[in-house]
């Protein structure tokens, strides 16, 4: 990728959310959001250089709070940091794809399991919403719309369990997969497919049935997996 285009990701970059206000999060925690959703849409692709200076520029903070962020993501895999080298958006193999989302499947189980003991009603309503919202994503959405309600849907599951150390183990596996998902579209039936095992889980969890939770959720993320490893692609190409 050249500097021209990486300019281009950075220039869209901004620490304002979405409603015209300021994320409520300490500096550095709201820088890693935005970067995180820069690079989960693709506006900042792999091998794109993150730099220190002019992200500090960009978003109009302190390089503290960048250099913090930085080595969240890179906690997270979505970004590599090198001695003397500064910071990149990570390029990964077809290994570390098919790894992560084993890890994900594993632990996203789990997560199900603690969840339906744990689920509120008004949890199982946001999930349910988000189904609907992924429903209307089936024909002509982009890639990254679609991944983006995957990853609302994952989070607010993950979120039902109400462990804090539980939701950034998988936010870290999420956020790997995400970034991958985001480079291509579902087809119609695939939307329907994934939408389907959505509800299955949901419904699971709303009968507060861990067991079944965790075997749907499972199975779906592990069917994600073949369907993101038959588009694989070399990042640097």
């Amino acid at each position: 990728m050249t500097d021209s285009t990486s300019a281009g990701g950075l220039s869209t970059l901004s620490l304002t959310a979405p409603d015209n206000g300021i994320f409520g999060q300490r500096t550095s925690d709201s820088v890693a959001r935005v970067l995180r959703l820069a690079i989960i849409d693709g506006r900042l692709r792999p091998g794109t250089p993150l730099r220190e200076v002019t992200l500090a520029e960009q978003l109009g903070v302190s390089r503290t709070p960048i250099r913090e962020a930085l080595f969240t993501l890179s906690r997270e895999n979505l970004v590599d940091l090198k001695p003397n080298r500064g910071a990149t958006v990570r390029r990964f193999t077809r290994d570390d794809l098919a790894d992560v989302y084993g890890l994900r499947a594993t632990l996203e189980a789990h997560a199900a399991r603690m969840a339906a003991g744990r689920i509120t009603d008004e949890q199982v309503t946001r999930l349910r919403e988000s189904c609907d919202r992924l429903a209307a994503l089936r024909e002509g959405a982009k890639p990254s719309e679609q991944a983006a309600e995957d990853y609302t849907f994952h989070s607010l599951m993950t979120d039902a369990t109400g462990s804090r150390q539980m939701q950034s183990m998988v936010r870290e596996v999420l956020a790997f997969t995400i970034t991958y998902r985001s480079d291509f579209a579902y087809t119609e039936a695939q939307m329907r497919h994934a939408e389907q095992q959505h509800r299955e889980v949901t419904a699971a969890l709303a009968a507060r049935d861990g067991d079944l939770a965790g075997r749907l959720l499972q199975g779906h993320v592990l069917w994600s997996r073949e369907l993101a490893l038959s588009h694989f692609h070399d990042p640097a190409e």
